[in-house]
């Protein structure tokens, strides 16, 4: 299953590229994640990385994924949004970083649970993501 991540975070041009640093640094998404990038922004020296394109088996793989999404989130400061669409947008989930940070252990492995339904094409348990 291929999905597409994108970052929205306002004031920030490089959130989508630390989160693809983040995400290649795990073994079990090597050689899975690949950025998709715009034409570079006049006065810049490379292609702004817009969205990432993880190729994912149901599964394991997509619990490491959400994890992953979930922890990185709550490193993040300010309204960060991320939105996880798969290819041809059977399913998408929108996570934001204000509801992560202030969830306790069981809360954010419900929320990392929750993601992964989503992401499967499972109905997510209500209050979404």
């Amino acid at each position: 299953m291929d999905i597409e991540i994108s970052v929205s975070e306002p004031g920030s041009v490089d959130a989508a590229n630390d989160l693809y640093e983040w995400l290649v640094e795990e073994p079990e998404l090597a050689g899975r994640v690949r950025s998709l990038g715009a034409p570079p922004v006049p006065g810049t020296l490379g292609p702004l990385t817009e969205a990432l394109r993880i190729a994912l088996e149901p599964g394991g793989a997509v619990m490491v994924l959400a994890t992953l999404v979930v922890a990185w989130l709550r490193y993040r400061t300010g309204k960060v949004t991320i939105t996880i669409v798969t290819k041809g947008g059977e399913s998408r989930v929108d996570v934001l970083a204000e509801r992560v940070k202030a969830l306790d252990a069981a809360g954010t492995q419900a929320l990392v649970s929750e993601v992964v339904r989503a992401v499967e094409g499972q109905m997510p348990d209500e209050g979404g993501a």
